[in-house]
């Protein structure tokens, strides 16, 4: 039987068969190949010789003067910075004492005629706001423009306990949920794409909330923001000179903003009071803290370092500065907002309450921080706590336990604020409701882990908590959640 020619089987290509003394392909392009590298070297030394002469001309100190400028500027950046700082920390050390209070009786009052704001400790001393006992779900913007979502969580306000919607308008990833009307935030791109089509339409959901009986919480993701890190690199944290003096990105590679620059306060402020003006009653700060991670590789914030893991140990010189510019931030928004009529809180960590190092690593000090908000919400997650915390061998399969232990820690902790006559915060935990899969001992969170959380809460003398689960999916949990009372 005659074989096929046509090469069939393994390889369904037919095999070229070369005659003698014919040349492969590769031999026909080699000398080609050759003559390809050597145009390619010439072109990259020519270049080479054109870059050193327009490098000269433009910088006839040469490199080593270059670089020494370059370190000038960087010097000089970071004296204004600590110029600032001691400012700051002035402005601190006056305290309460130190400023002058307004005398509500000698402000001017007459149609027309305009009015100085109220001191915040005035609208301590003799507050209007209505105060909410807030016990809430969250939504991310994508979530409350969702009709199916938001029509579940309606129902859990008509029919539930649930009187509260914290809304994101403003992503860990710098984009807001709307174009709010925020110079900065049109010029970055922070709204080139936004779940609302605009503010009116998420005004107009707000509304439809409120009917329901709702108190809207606005979230703002604070200082974890590409979109601006990348955008205005001046706002941003910067590794230290030793690890190259470039913008700053974590293990996750997250993008982070400088808590201390004025622009970067600023543009949050102006979001802030954007969202004031839509009609939210209260602001909650998110992320409003250093980075986890590499802190110690941090320019002018890292001092000697944190982490052992960085080869450095916990120096609280640096862990100071963190908390003290964090501190400052708080003060300015509930100075800048509170006298607005509105609300202020901020989102910690929970292992910052009874946990110095973890405190000075994020900058979060939990007592500074409550002398100024309305609400501070600690992230009481079982599932954030390390094995063996509060002698659990494995907290997050003890969600109440857990939950109480951390609740009753703050307690301590805000004993000596409580106590003084000083305005404290009110307590508001945040509340795991989501299953962490990723630790080796967990366990599978619904309803009844819910419910022993929020008995947590109960049973630590707290009366107000927010629930977290980032897609919305209440409804897996909504056997922990009771009834409204007649």
């Amino acid at each position: 039987m005659k074989k096929s020619n046509r090469g069939w089987g393994k390889n369904p290509i037919r095999p070229h068969i070369r005659k003698p003394g014919e040349k492969t392909i590769w031999q026909h392009l080699r000398w080609f190949h050759a003559v390809i590298i050597v145009v390619v070297v010439c072109g990259a030394l020519l270049a080479g010789t054109l870059g050193i002469h327009h490098f000269n001309e433009n910088h006839p100190e040469g490199l080593a003067g270059l670089i020494a400028s370059y370190k000038e500027k960087r010097e000089e950046k970071k004296e204004s910075r600590e110029e600032e700082h001691e400012e700051r920390l002035a402005k601190r050390e006056a305290g309460k004492a130190g400023r002058p209070k307004k005398d509500r009786e000698s402000l001017p009052s007459s149609a027309g005629e305009e009015t100085a704001p109220a001191a915040i400790e005035d609208v301590w001393e003799d507050d209007t706001r209505k105060a909410v006992t807030a016990r809430g779900v969250y939504l991310t913007s994508y979530a409350a423009a969702d009709e199916d979502i938001r029509d579940y969580v309606l129902d859990l306000l008509d029919e539930t306990e649930i009187n509260t919607v914290v809304i994101t308008i403003k992503g860990d990833d710098g984009l807001l949920a709307a174009d709010m009307g925020v110079p900065l935030a049109g010029e970055i791109g922070a709204c080139d794409s936004p779940v609302f089509s605009s503010a009116q339409d998420l005004k107009d959901l707000l509304e439809v909330y409120r009917e329901h009986g709702a108190y809207a919480i606005a979230r703002i993701a604070c200082f974890r923001d590409a979109t601006l890190a990348r955008a205005k690199e001046d706002c941003a944290l910067h590794w230290n000179e030793e690890n190259g003096g470039g913008i700053y990105v974590d293990s996750q590679g997250y993008y982070w903003l400088d808590p201390g620059n004025e622009t970067v306060q600023q543009y949050l402020l102006d979001i802030s009071q954007a969202a004031c003006d839509i009609g939210f009653d209260e602001i909650q700060y998110d992320y409003v803290r250093f980075p986890t991670t590499y802190i110690g590789r941090v320019d002018y914030y890292g001092g000697d370092g944190y982490y052992l893991a960085d080869g450095c140990t916990y120096n609280e010189e640096a862990a100071r500065l963190r908390q003290d510019t964090i501190t400052s931030f708080i003060e300015t928004a509930c100075e800048t907002l509170v006298p607005e009529g509105v609300f202020v809180s901020a989102d910690v960590y929970g292992t910052i309450i009874n946990n110095e190092e973890d405190s000075g690593n994020v900058g979060q000090d939990y007592a500074a921080m409550s002398h100024w908000l309305d609400y501070i919400c600690p992230m009481v997650y079982p599932s954030h706590y390390t094995d063996g915390a509060y002698d659990i061998d494995y907290p997050d399969t003890e969600p109440y336990e857990l939950v109480n232990a951390a609740l009753l820690d703050s307690v301590d902790a805000l004993s000596d604020l409580n106590g003084s006559g000083e305005h404290c915060a009110a307590v508001r935990p945040w509340l795991q409701a989501f299953t962490a899969s990723w630790l080796t001992h967990y366990i599978k969170y619904g309803g009844e882990q819910l419910r022993d959380e929020i008995n947590a809460v109960y049973d630590a003398g707290y009366d107000e908590w927010l629930i977290w689960q980032s897609q919305a999916d209440y409804a897996n949990y909504r056997s922990g959640i009771e009834d409204k009372k007649d």
